[in-house]
C-alpha cells in the first residue's frame, strides 16, 4: 500500500502547485505565522466548491495512509493520517505564498485534514474489501499510466467558452490510420489489464474516461478518440476469453503499433540526423505538459507490451531485453526520419518500466 500512498501524495503535490509557475515574493513574516492567521472565510458558491474539492482530494490520502499502517499499533494508524495530512497540507499552503495564482489559507488546511480523516474512517469500514488480489500491482500500475496518457494534466476546465470550442472540434480531427490503430491497441491492452486486475465485466466502465476528457484543461475530444475505443471494447467481448493465443496476439499487435507509430509518416530523408545519447532530453526540453503526456503514453505502451509478453509465457527478462533491443533498432532507423528525434530514451524507458513491473507484480502464477 506504500506505493499507492506515494502516488496519492504525488498527485496532491502536483494539483496543489499546478501549473508550477512560481515567482519571487515579499513575505511579510514567518510563512507559518501567516498561515495560522489566514482564516478568511467568504461563503459563496466558489468557497463551497473549493471546500468539497479539498475534502475529496485528501480522502484517498487518509485511506491509503491508514491501510499502509493497518498492522501497526492502533494509536499510530489512527493518528498518522491526520498528522501527515496536516503536515502535507500546511507545506503546500505555505509554498503557495510564492505562486501568484494561489492563496495561503488555514481553511484549506482544515478541510484537507477533514478529508483525510474521512478517508481513514472509510478505510476502517471497508478495509476487508479493498485488499488487492496477488499479481494485480502490474495491471493497476499500467492502467494508471493509461489514465495519465488520456487525462494529463488532470486539471478541470469548466469554462463555457472552452467547452463550446471542444464541441465544435469534435467532428473535425485529421484522420490518421496509424493513430487509429494505435488507439485501438491501447484500448484492447487496457481491457486485458482491467480483466486481470478486476474482471471482464468491468471493462465497459473504461469508456467513462472519454467524456471526462471534455472537462480537462488543454485536452480536446474527437470522434477519432471515441470510435477506436468503442470498436476495441466490442472486439474484446467478441474475442473468446479462454483463447490460448490471445495474449501472444495482443503482444504482437502492440509491437506492430509501436513500430508503425515510430515510423509514421514514413517520410525518409537521404541525410541522417544526429543521434542524442542523453536520456529523456526531448522530455525535459519540450513543453512539460505535452512531454509528460507522451511519457505516460509510452510508459503504458511499453509496459503493456512487456506484460502481455509475460502473460503469453515469455519471462520478464527476455520480454524487457527483447523490447529494448526492438526500440533501439527503431531509434536507429529514426536517424533518417526528420519528424522524429533519434535518441537513447525509449530503450532505457522500457527497461525502467520493466523494473517497476518487477517490483509491483507480486506473486502471479500466470506471469513469469
Amino acid at each position: 500500500m506504500l506505493p499507492v500512498l506515494l502516488l496519492v501524495t504525488a498527485f496532491i503535490v502536483y494539483g496543489s502547485l499546478y501549473p508550477w509557475q512560481f515567482h519571487q515574493a515579499y513575505v511579510p513574516g514567518n510563512p507559518l505565522i501567516i498561515l495560522l492567521n489566514s482564516w478568511e472565510l467568504d461563503w459563496n458558491r466558489y468557497q463551497v466548491k473549493d471546500t468539497a474539492v479539498n475534502i475529496v482530494l485528501y480522502m484517498p490520502f487518509g485511506a491509503a495512509c491508514y491501510l499502509w499502517l493497518a498492522r501497526r499499533a492502533a494509536g499510530l494508524r489512527f493518528a498518522a493520517p491526520v498528522l501527515l495530512a496536516l503536515l502535507l497540507s500546511s507545506s503546500m499552503e505555505m509554498i503557495q505564498l510564492f505562486d501568484a495564482r494561489r492563496f495561503c489559507s488555514m481553511i484549506d488546511v482544515v478541510t484537507n485534514v477533514t478529508g483525510s480523516a474521512l478517508g481513514m474512517v472509510l478505510a476502517t469500514r471497508f478495509r476487508s474489501r479493498v485488499a488487492l488480489r496477488p499479481g494485480t500491482g502490474g495491471p493497476l500500475f499500467l492502467l494508471a499510466c493509461w489514465t495519465g496518457a488520456l487525462l494529463f494534466p488532470f486539471m478541470p476546465d469548466l469554462s463555457t467558452h472552452h467547452l463550446n470550442y471542444k464541441l465544435l472540434t469534435f467532428a473535425s480531427p485529421p484522420f490518421s490510420a496509424v493513430a487509429f490503430f494505435n488507439l485501438s491497441m491501447m484500448w484492447l491492452a487496457a481491457a486485458r489489464l482491467t480483466e486481470a486486475a478486476v474482471n471482464r465485466y468491468v471493462v465497459p466502465l473504461l469508456l467513462v474516461i472519454l467524456p471526462l476528457r471534455f472537462f480537462v484543461d488543454g485536452i480536446t475530444l474527437s470522434w477519432l478518440d471515441c470510435l477506436p475505443a468503442i470498436i476495441a471494447i466490442m472486439v474484446w467481448f467478441a474475442w473468446p476469453a479462454k483463447s490460448p493465443r490471445r495474449d501472444a496476439m495482443l503482444a504482437a499487435l502492440s509491437l506492430a503499433a509501436i513500430l508503425l507509430t515510430g515510423l509514421a509518416p514514413f517520410h525518409f530523408s537521404a541525410t541522417a540526423q544526429d543521434f542524442s545519447w542523453t536520456p529523456f532530453r526531448a522530455l525535459f526540453s519540450s513543453d512539460w505538459q505535452a512531454g509528460f503526456a507522451i511519457f505516460f503514453r509510452k510508459s503504458f505502451s511499453y509496459g503493456s507490451t512487456i506484460w502481455l509478453l509475460m502473460a503469453a509465457g515469455v519471462p520478464l527478462a527476455v520480454s524487457a531485453l527483447g523490447l529494448a533491443a526492438f526500440l533501439a533498432a527503431l531509434e536507429g532507423v529514426q536517424i533518417w526520419l526528420p519528424n522524429h528525434v533519434a535518441e537513447s530514451t525509449d530503450p532505457l524507458h522500457s527497461l525502467l518500466i520493466a523494473w517497476v513491473l518487477n517490483k509491483v507484480r507480486g506473486r502471479n502464477p500466470n506471469l513469469r
